[in-house]
């Protein structure tokens, strides 16, 4: 007996040298920060060549079949964990703001970014990483928090992988990748060099660790990877089963080639029925997860009917009263709304596909690999999918609540759909020609491999200036669009649809969001209307919304002028930028009343519109509070009389130089903070260059001082910019 080997002891031994192996594996660690979605979606299309191009070399058996991780930055810790990642680290991320990281890498970045980690020894100098931004030079930031992230890498010890950059800037850091929307060919400028030169770098750095997979030969390059017949290999990112419909009545789709339904009316009244069904799968609870149900108590126009810029003043209050009875927020939150699609579009969905509404899928984790000796990613499922993980849910559910129908199509998207016809032989119908089959499939594979300035000016022509959306793009390609199985829409169609932040323009208890809904006509022959802004503007008093509360990561601190002694604040809020300063004033007016123990001094409010007639927000309350000496009031109205012309214009940033002595006073002698908010294209860099010439001649100092000055402001915040694009 003594002899005899302890099960138990085998079985550790087992797991403590499969634990052994597995710490060693080599693995491609991707992390993303993604405000809109660009980089998350880039970021799971590069897991998605990694996982097709590479596998491990002599791995065991019962090693899972996955070398690829791929996480927004945040989710991804540890971060000590960075330091013994034993293969290459990708990051993907945008800007956002005036050059904040994206919300999903804001805790990340905290980390990261800590004076007390230790310089060259946080990471060993064998941690590997190359950095890829999404950014557009015509903003003042631009690929801030990429450029910044592969210097704080570089400065805490970790060594750039040296993607080459032969086709590349010279002048660019090695392992260093900067996409830019402005570009004439667009962020496919970037992409299709550093891309391709990333996996080739990886072959030969780590030969070793790792094998290829398929025909593919290296160097491989960027038609290698968009070409439909790769594309079409690569895995599905779940696990997609299609279930038989959901008893509603009968099928009202006459044709899977575009034409319409036979009513329109009942076919709503199903959709309707649907979507009250699915809904009961979560018992109640508002999309997504965190989000609260709200009920709209007002949604009253401030501007004219006769007014192009439709503005909206929207009162919400919980459903369900919170335990204490009242709602308790800091001014400078947001109210995060969660849209669904229009009607409009999701009918349109249903016409061109020719898909039962009713038809129910059952989407699942992709736990195991497709095809023997092949890795998988095992991509989470993201929204509220995961609630049903034991249900089905309808396709009216996932095309109202889930896809994206309203968005601009990317190029991965027409490449996913140019690769449908190398996943299932098609076979012409009658009322289908082989000849439109293979135009629609020829057009789409110019459109997803659109990369030289002259193909990307035809992307642009058909996508980006009329602002053509996803639905739109699949009328144009019916017969694509009639064919896909109902199981392919997922990996195809983008989403979840992402939640808009606005800001709160009412002091708590009170939620009011003031919206500028966005419309605007290009050379298609319907409005360009916005998502959140549309869905917003649309519910009636008494409708229901799902939305959350949050104070942003980068968001206004008005802690320093709260806080007594008090001190007044310079806030410059030109258009719906001056919510959440209205927000903060009533707050400020409130507190001081209630507890009447400090005096609130008057605050400077540099408030700029078009027309004082038609935009300016909330004139009668301003004007009020300037008469009664607790605020003062300075407007800007670009349009009036004669600044129809463009040179004889005035904005904020003007108003603050001819207040020049007011604004220095109060930097200077009263210790203000400066609080910006609004369009990030150009107006806070105006507004800071005012400022710096202010501080220059008021407080005779050359241009270095000035700009010192406010840097200072800046580092140690009473100078705040809240910015969106």
């Amino acid at each position: 007996m003594g002899d005899t080997p302890d099960v138990g002891c085998i079985l550790f031994l087992r797991f403590s040298l499969y634990s052994l192996f597995m710490s060693r594996a080599f693995r491609i660690l991707i992390l993303y920060g993604s405000q809109t979605g660009n980089a998350r979606t880039i970021a799971e299309r590069l897991a998605l060549h990694a996982c097709r191009l590479f596998r491990l070399r002599n791995y065991p058996a019962d090693c899972p079949a996955s070398l690829i991780h791929v996480s927004s930055a945040d989710e991804y810790q540890p971060l000590h964990e960075l330091a013994s990642e034993p293969g290459p680290v990708i990051f993907i991320c945008s800007t956002t703001g005036c050059g904040d990281p994206p919300d999903n890498m804001a805790a990340f970045w905290r980390k990261i970014m800590n004076v007390r980690l230790p310089e060259g020894c946080t990471f060993p100098i064998s941690l590997r990483f190359v950095v890829l931004g999404i950014g557009d030079s015509s903003y003042k930031h631009y690929n801030h928090v990429a450029k910044k992230l592969y210097r704080r890498l570089v400065h805490l010890g970790a060594s750039p992988l040296p993607v080459s950059l032969a086709l590349a800037d010279k002048t660019q850091d090695i392992g260093l990748g900067l996409a830019d929307d402005s570009a004439p060919e667009g962020i496919i400028a970037c992409m299709q060099w550093f891309i391709p030169s990333l996996w080739n770098t990886i072959h030969s750095h780590y030969s070793t660790s790792i094998q290829t997979l398929g025909t593919l030969s290296f160097p491989i390059t960027w038609d290698d990877l968009e070409n439909p017949e790769f594309v079409a290999s690569l895995q599905s990112r779940f696990v997609v089963r299609c279930l038989k419909k959901h008893d509603t009545g009968p099928n009202t789709v006459n044709s899977v080639n575009g034409t319409q339904f036979e009513n329109d009316k009942y076919l709503t009244e199903r959709i309707e029925a649907l979507l009250q069904h699915d809904n009961s799968l979560f018992k109640g609870a508002p999309m997504p997860s965190r989000a609260l149900s709200f009920v709209v108590v007002s949604n009253e126009r401030l501007t004219p009917e006769d007014y192009f810029q439709d503005t909206r003043l929207i009162k919400l209050e919980l459903e369900t009263p919170c335990p204490d009875g009242s709602l308790k927020f800091l001014p400078g939150s947001v109210f995060h709304v969660q849209p669904t699609n229009s009607l409009e579009n999701v009918l349109a969905f249903f016409t061109i596909t020719g898909i039962d509404p009713s038809t129910r899928i059952r989407v699942e984790v992709l736990r195991e690999a497709q095809r023997p000796g092949e890795h998988i990613v095992p991509f989470p499922l993201p929204g509220r999918l995961s609630d049903v993980l034991s249900d089905s849910i309808s396709m009216a559910w996932l095309v109202t609540n889930y896809f994206d129908l309203n968005c601009l199509p990317s190029q991965f998207f027409f490449s996913n759909l140019a690769a449908t016809h190398f996943r299932r032989k098609q076979v012409a119908s009658e009322s289908v020609s082989a000849e439109r089959i293979q135009m629609e499939c020829e057009r789409l594979n110019e459109l997803g491999h659109a990369c030289t300035a002259e193909a990307m000016d035809d992307f642009y022509d058909y996508v980006t200036r009329p602002r053509r959306r996803i639905v739109e793009v699949l009328a144009d390609f019916p017969c694509t669009a009639a064919f896909i199985p109902v199981e392919s829409w997922l990996d195809i169609l983008p989403g979840p649809i992402h939640c808009r932040p606005y800001s709160i323009a009412s002091a708590a208890p009170t939620i009011e969001l003031l919206i500028a809904v966005v419309s605007f006509r290009t050379r298609m022959l319907t409005l360009r209307q916005g998502l959140a802004t549309t869905f917003l503007a649309r519910c009636p008093v008494g409708s229901r919304i799902s939305g959350w509360i949050s104070r942003p990561v980068y968001g206004f601190d008005f802690t320093y002028c709260l806080t007594p002694p008090t001190h007044p604040c310079i806030l410059v809020g030109p258009g719906t930028g001056v919510a959440p300063f209205r927000a903060f004033i009533w707050y400020q007016l409130s507190r001081a009343s209630d507890n009447g123990v400090f005096s609130t001094p008057p605050n400077v409010l540099f408030f700029g519109c078009r027309f004082s007639k038609k935009d300016f927000y909330f004139q009668k309350e301003w004007e009020r509070l300037e008469a009664e000496g607790r605020l003062k009031l300075i407007t800007a109205f670009s349009r009036d009389g004669r600044a129809m012309v463009a040179k004889n214009r005035t904005y904020v940033q003007h108003r603050i130089l001819e207040n020049a002595g007011l604004v220095w006073s109060l930097l200077n002698e009263a210790g203000a903070s400066v609080y910006v908010a609004g369009n990030a294209k150009a107006m806070p860099a105006a507004v800071r260059e005012s400022l710096v010439e202010v501080v220059r001649d008021c407080g005779n100092m050359t241009d270095l001082e000035a700009e010192a000055y406010i840097s200072n402001l800046e580092s140690s915040g009473r100078y705040q910019v809240e910015a969106w694009t």
